[in-house]
């Protein structure tokens, strides 16, 4: 997480949870909406793809309505070059989430 601090100044660990609380809320919400343009901003290519399909065949929302935490799994920084420039890198965060469904049950 440091790292990515380090390399991306407008990332601050001590606002992870806040703002992914943010941007899944915005994804459940975008889904039940159909609303593509946010779903595309928030989620990976492949993620976004499979989403899309999922609002085709008109499934079931599969994000958690409600997040009641998050634990950060693992946490890394990637560049395609040594020069580290913004449009040649990444960063990607695996949390576990623990939540609510649509039914309120909870999930993990």
């Amino acid at each position: 997480m440091r790292n990515i601090e380090n390399e991306f100044v407008d990332f601050k660990s001590y606002n992870i949870d806040k703002q992914f609380r943010e941007i899944y809320g915005d994804l459940f919400l975008a889904y039940k909406r159909g609303d593509k343009v946010t779903l595309q901003r928030s989620l990976s290519e492949a993620m976004f793809k499979h989403t899309v399909s999922l609002l085709k065949a008109k499934k079931e929302n599969p994000f958690i309505r409600q997040v009641n935490s998050l634990t950060t799994l693992q946490a890394r920084v990637y560049a395609e070059t040594d020069h580290l420039l913004p449009e040649e890198q990444w960063a990607q965060i695996t949390v576990r989430l623990k939540g609510n469904d649509l039914d309120g049950n909870n999930l993990v």
